[in-house]
């Protein structure tokens, strides 16, 4: 039996979490979202295959140090972000 990952479009408010700490930066390391969220390596790199698969980051490979991957968010990504910072901003009644 062959499991199929499916790609849920919902978007969790801890993935908008990783996503804004991602785009306050150019990149990140899975190590940098493991420690800013105190979660084990394994875990930030589920959240970061999750994210990867709904299209909202991508990974690249260091130029500077071939052994790290940097995780880039995407426009989608941003989007997502923008319009959860605009949907806050409504609640707060700005």
């Amino acid at each position: 039996m062959v499991m199929v990952r499916r790609k849920s479009s919902t978007v969790t408010s801890h993935q908008v979490e990783v996503l804004t700490v991602l785009s306050h930066s150019a990149f990140c390391c899975i190590g940098e979202i493991a420690s800013a969220f105190g979660v084990s390596y394994a875990a930030a790199s589920k959240m970061v295959n999750r994210l990867e698969d709904k299209g909202l980051v991508t990974r690249s490979i260091n130029e500077m140090d071939r052994r790290s991957t940097e995780i880039h968010i995407t426009e989608k990504g941003s989007q997502i972000v923008r319009l959860f910072d605009v949907r806050t901003d409504k609640e707060r009644g700005k």
